[in-house]
């Protein structure tokens, strides 16, 4: 399971935007009890679902180099550039929103937004040589670096924004078996879930709409980005599932 299981996001969310609520009319003081009753909720939340989850998704990804590598990859060096490029611009966001907020330094900032991605990077160029089975763990670091900045800003909308989403779109029938769907069997899949990864980074974007230009702009991108987000994975869970079949069945013939 890539998320907690309801009502855990559900709940976080009403408390995380009653709290923002609260604090924004001064109900709610600044490094108050509410506060750190919150930072702790938010280091419950991670050490509880979101490490562990990354932790045995890595693992896997490890076990696959116990393997022999292919002689050929399981995907082009083209479809490498367009997954990992894809899903790059979630990491770079939260790391600029570190820096204007002034908890990292441009160095740091920058380090926090390579290094996230060479997480990525590394774990499809492992499934390119070695097993091409869909392996969650992206999704895990992401989670704990908006929740991060969560608890730095003292603002749990950045995890609201980030979140409800994502829980919006496994609601779609069939999305979160991504390895079920044999995502990276295929050049056409390869494609499609490239086109995931957009529509993750346009959601994480927003974050940053928010922290640059307020709770107003966010909410007008959302009415367009979410609906969207939720349609469009609809259609292409779709093909991809139609991709899965085809290829089970050339496979059994």
């Amino acid at each position: 399971m890539v998320f907690a299981p309801w009502p855990v996001d559900e709940g976080l969310f009403a408390v995380g935007a009653c709290y923002t609520f609260l604090k924004h009319i001064g109900v709610i003081a600044v490094d108050g009890l509410v506060d750190w009753a919150m930072g702790g909720a938010a280091l419950l939340y991670t050490g509880y679902f979101v490490v562990p989850g990354f932790i045995r998704g890595a693992k896997v990804v490890l076990s696959y180099t116990s393997k022999k590598p292919v002689s050929i990859p399981h995907f082009s060096w083209k479809m490498y550039y367009c997954l990992c490029a894809s899903e790059s611009a979630t990491t770079v966001v939260c790391a600029a929103m570190f820096y204007d907020a002034q908890w990292l330094s441009i160095w740091s900032a920058s380090a926090l937004a390579v290094l996230g991605n060479l997480a990525g990077y590394a774990k499809y160029y492992v499934q390119m040589w070695y097993d091409h089975d869909y392996v969650a763990t992206s999704i895990f670091l992401y989670v704990l670096m908006y929740v991060s900045l969560a608890v730095c800003q003292r603002d749990p909308l950045y995890y609201v924004l980030m979140v409800y989403p994502f829980k919006l779109l496994i609601k779609v029938p069939s999305y979160a078996n991504m390895k079920g769907r044999k995502i990276l069997f295929d050049e056409a899949s390869i494609i499609l879930h490239s086109c995931d990864h957009l529509i993750h980074g346009t959601i994480t974007c927003c974050v940053g709409v928010y922290h640059f230009l307020g709770f107003k702009a966010v909410v007008i991108a959302h009415l367009f980005v979410v609906p969207l987000a939720v349609l469009i994975s609809d259609g292409t869970t779709r093909i991809q599932q139609s991709l899965a079949k085809h290829h089970q069945n050339g496979k059994e013939n």
